[in-house]
């Protein structure tokens, strides 16, 4: 039996190697080969360079163990499926949304594999065999929004701040779509309104890397935060951030997010997208109150996956900056609120 070697990577990758698994008689076809001679095919999967079954929504590995020596052994899911990286041994792919994956593998062996002088190379003495193998997929779970330590508190003064965190066992790793609509007036607005947008990327594949990289969010003033990272700005403030692992749970064997600790703010404008495994936080608040000057502002904020709300807060109001005996107060009058976290 052949040993297994590493899956190429990349759309190139793939093409050459289809080109050199069909040598070294790219031009003859091969008979097909007897039922009775077919060697059997059996199928493993790995995430994380570990066993592991499918989850759907998960970028896995799936390797072929064939009962005998074969050669040009190629891989074919179903239409659709993104897939990652090919090789001889398997291939890479993102599990699909659905109950099981289907997957033809074909590949050449001798016609008589039970001859020790056979060879599955050679065209004279080598057959064509295919066989579909069915993969079980597990459903993966949703993600779920959880207030922030700061909600209450901040909800007076029209602040949202709230976390999309993955399930901790089979959790769904398709991108999270975030959008935002505001409007400067002192109510909600209109659903048919413009929305700011931005993608978050779970799949560490899924994320962008450019040479040349945006600047330090820490360097930057309210113009090119706005340029570069913020969803919105104006009548109200909207950012997205990526959390911190929770390095104590880390210690117990539980991996997830610190969602009341330290988080890199995400970029909502290119060259980079990266990829926040363990979910994000939202915040969304009243653009700059100033002294006897009151700051209408409406916002409605959105978060989906896999076509499903997560996380909905709109919030409508009135803040001005005061002073007061112990100095600069702001205050707020909410007019309308609705949340909504699944």
């Amino acid at each position: 039996m052949r040993q297994s070697s590493a899956p190429a990577t990349g759309a190139a990758a793939l093409v050459v190697c289809l080109l050199v698994w069909a040598s070294p008689a790219a031009g003859q076809v091969r008979p097909a080969c007897a039922p009775e001679k077919t060697l059997g095919v059996k199928l493993t999967s790995q995430e994380r360079e570990l066993p592991a079954p499918l989850i759907a929504t998960h970028d896995v590995s799936v390797e072929a163990d064939f009962t005998g020596t074969t050669e040009s052994e190629t891989y074919a899911p179903p239409p659709g499926v993104k897939v990652l990286a090919a090789g001889r041994s398997g291939f890479d792919f993102v599990v699909p949304i659905a109950a099981s994956i289907p997957i033809t593998v074909s590949w050449q062996q001798a016609i008589d594999p039970s001859d020790p002088s056979s060879d599955a190379g050679d065209p004279l003495q080598s057959c064509a065999a295919s066989a579909v193998v069915t993969l079980p997929i597990v459903a993966a779970r949703p993600s779920r929004a959880v207030k922030l330590q700061s909600w209450s508190v901040g909800l007076r003064l029209g602040f949202a701040s709230f976390a999309v965190v993955p399930a901790l066992k089979q959790p769904d790793l398709s991108p999270l779509e975030i959008s935002a609509r505001t409007t400067s007036r002192a109510g909600l607005p209109s659903a048919t309104a413009p929305a700011r947008t931005m993608a978050v990327p779970m799949r560490t594949v899924d994320q962008i890397k450019y040479a040349k990289t945006l600047p330090d969010p820490f360097h930057l003033g309210v113009a090119g935060r706005c340029r570069y990272y913020l969803l919105t700005c104006g009548a109200v403030f909207s950012e997205v951030a990526r959390p911190s692992l929770d390095t104590d749970a880390l210690q117990r064997g539980v991996e997830k997010a610190d969602i009341n600790g330290g988080v890199t703010l995400l970029a909502r404008s290119q060259p980079n997208l990266e990829a926040a495994r363990y979910g994000v936080t939202v915040e969304a608040r009243p653009g700059a109150v100033r002294e006897g000057k009151p700051r209408p502002f409406g916002y409605d904020v959105r978060v989906r996956q896999s076509g499903r709300l997560v996380a909905r807060v709109r919030l409508a109001g009135r803040c001005v900056e005061r002073r007061l005996a112990q100095g600069l107060v702001v205050q707020c009058k909410i007019a309308k609120r609705s949340i909504e976290l699944h």
